[in-house]
């Protein structure tokens, strides 16, 4: 009979659940938002069947052929279904060959109740809810069941879930049926849905609008920024990275969110107990080329045992594929073989603190003096950083004419020797025959350049003119190649958010107010403008001026055009040669002159 005295010897599978002959085991969340099973004694006739199917006790028997797995990187060839997924939509392409023999697929998804559970259908259209990974443990009650009747039809059945989960699959089923193949992942840990809770009502709370999607490992900004994008209901879009994201902080940093058996988890090493084994290929870039190095998520493929071969034969027409050595693969990946570290600080406080003051009390507590902690740095390493930025200045001065010169000595002017050496922004413009007008007010966030660009003698200049009363403000880096024409009006206001980039000839005519977000980028020849250059026309309600504001994560196509008074949402493709008039929405692509919206659900990688 079951019977959970340490917390520590239960990782959650919830198959003595399913393999209870008289229901005699019920499952309660304890006050960290993990489920634990509790028998009732008056139903319990002391079969041992539930400890039997415990892989806490039951796991080494089950281990499979290969102590050394074959290894492959791999990648779906379909990039909407790479996108969709965590890594490289290895898991998807699996499914492809049991939907395609009419069978069953099962995994994790959130349900209509938003709780995440393990689910099993033979509907191809549950793929894309099956597909990615949800950092949180999911609720298997009633899935090993529902497991076994769809082998027992017959039909080919695969499914994924936590090494835990299918080692006690294997227990349970009791034997190794021909049609059934099991998918597992290296893990890191089971973390608690209490925090992911506190996080999504954080931010509904910071935005005033409820979350109405939210997204792991988004691809648009590139694997690598381990983004979660979340939608508000407001239409507000948030691109949370690994390097602003509290909650990714807390999950990496604290090691507090996961289950404690994690902590001494019994199914971590080789060989393992799935016929597949799935995971991130961290380092496919520097190991491979194409497809594979791409920044948009790359699968690491272990073959366990012949039935994994067999499975992975069949959906190789799917991927891009390439071998890679196990050496490799064990050097880079460490949680295969080990288990989560030990929490940073207590898990009680933690969650005490989750229950009591939500997430901005963990902001308070962990998140924010572990960030202050990181911006500190040495002297020694100040004073090299400094000097190093002086001495690449120079360089640029010599290189350029009197307009780098004219804004050395206005940076100097602006900032001050103090500010310049702890780090003031530096501007610069590129082309000996670049033009800046400075009337009104250059206001930098970060360096700034513009002229750029690999051809070093083009006909093309660059010009910045900010006249009086006029304002220029970054928000970060900015990057404009050459032939740009910058024009800030009298009264007007133009903004520039971080990570800005621009290819050759662009055109800013900023008359009023225009506003552009983070990442957005611009290929040739693009023009934004909300000033029509004080031409009267006889249309109702014709402005000379209309704010513009643009998104983040915006793409402007070859020669595309914006009017003013439009809004663009966070994630839209602008098409070439396309003439917006009208508000975007988020994540579309727009064609045409007028620009309408042609597809829906758009996303794309800088």
């Amino acid at each position: 009979m079951i019977d959970i005295l340490d917390k520590r010897n239960c990782c959650g599978c919830n198959a003595c659940g399913d393999i209870c002959p008289k229901g005699a085991i019920r499952f309660e969340t304890d006050d960290e938002g993990f489920l634990y099973p509790v028998v009732d004694k008056s139903l319990c006739i002391n079969c041992g069947l539930c400890d039997k199917v415990c892989p806490q006790t039951n796991a080494e028997r089950f281990r499979q052929e290969l102590k050394e797995p074959e290894c492959w990187a791999a990648a779906h060839r379909n990039n909407y279904i790479r996108f969709d997924s965590t890594s490289g939509g290895a898991f998807s392409a699996f499914a492809n060959v049991i939907y395609a023999q009419h069978g069953f697929v099962g995994g994790a998804l959130i349900n209509e109740e938003r709780r995440l559970v393990q689910f099993i259908s033979d509907n191809p259209q549950d793929l894309e809810r099956l597909r990615s990974s949800k950092y949180t443990q999911s609720d298997a009650q009633g899935f090993y069941k529902a497991v076994k009747n769809a082998v027992l039809t017959g039909h080919p059945v695969l499914v994924c879930g936590t090494p835990c989960q299918m080692v006690a699959l294997r227990a349970l089923l009791g034997e190794n049926y021909s049609n059934l193949f099991i998918i597992d992942f290296v893990c890191r840990g089971l973390n608690s849905p209490l925090p992911g809770q506190a996080f999504r009502k954080w931010q509904e709370e910071r935005e005033g609008s409820p979350v109405i999607y939210s997204k792991a490992k988004n691809k648009e900004l590139g694997w690598h920024k381990l983004t979660n994008k979340v939608v508000h209901k407001n239409g507000k879009i948030t691109y949370w990275t690994r390097d602003n994201s509290p909650m990714t902080h807390c999950y990496l940093n604290t090691n507090a969110f996961c289950r404690p058996s994690c902590y001494e988890c019994k199914v971590k090493g080789t060989p393992r107990f799935a016929d597949v084994s799935v995971a991130d290929c961290w380092g496919a870039e520097t190991l491979f080329k194409g497809q594979l190095a791409q920044d948009i998520g790359t699968s690491l493929i272990m073959i366990n045992n012949a039935k994994g071969r067999e499975l992975f034969e069949k959906a190789k027409p799917y991927m891009y594929c390439q071998e890679m050595p196990w050496d490799i693969v064990h050097a880079g990946n460490g949680m295969i073989n080990n288990p989560l570290p030990p929490p940073k600080y207590p898990r009680d406080e933690v969650f005490a603190i989750i229950r009591e003051k939500g997430f901005q009390g963990l902001m308070d507590k962990f998140v924010l003096p572990d960030w202050e902690a990181q911006k500190r740095t040495t002297v020694r390493q100040k004073i090299k950083a400094r000097i190093k930025r002086w001495l690449w200045l120079l360089r640029q001065a010599r290189a350029t004419r009197c307009n780098t010169l004219f804004l050395l000595f206005r940076w100097l002017f602006d900032n001050g020797i103090l500010k310049i050496f702890q780090g003031a922004p530096i501007a610069r413009v590129l082309r000996m025959n670049a033009h800046l007008e400075n009337d009104g007010v250059l206001s930098l966030g970060g360096d700034f350049e513009i002229g750029g660009g690999s051809i070093r003698h083009v006909p093309e200049g660059s010009i910045i003119q900010i006249r009086k009363g006029g304002k220029l403000t970054t928000k970060g880096s900015v990057g404009m190649m050459y032939g740009a024409c910058v024009e800030v009006h009298e009264g007007g206001e133009l903004t520039i958010g971080d990570k800005f980039g621009a290819n050759t000839g662009l055109t800013i005519v900023c008359g009023g107010k225009i506003t552009i977000g983070e990442d957005v980028m611009c290929g040739r020849h693009v023009t934004l403008r909300n000033s029509n250059g004080n031409h009267p026309m006889n249309i109702p309600g014709a402005k000379n001026s209309r704010p513009l504001v643009i998104g983040d994560h915006v793409w402007f196509c070859e020669n595309s055009t914006v009017m003013n008074g439009v809004k663009i949402g966070s994630g839209a493709v602008i098409g070439s040669y396309a003439v917006v008039y009208d508000n975007v929405p988020a994540n579309t692509l727009v064609m045409g002159n007028p620009a309408k919206v042609v597809m829906e659900n758009v996303q794309w990688k800088r």
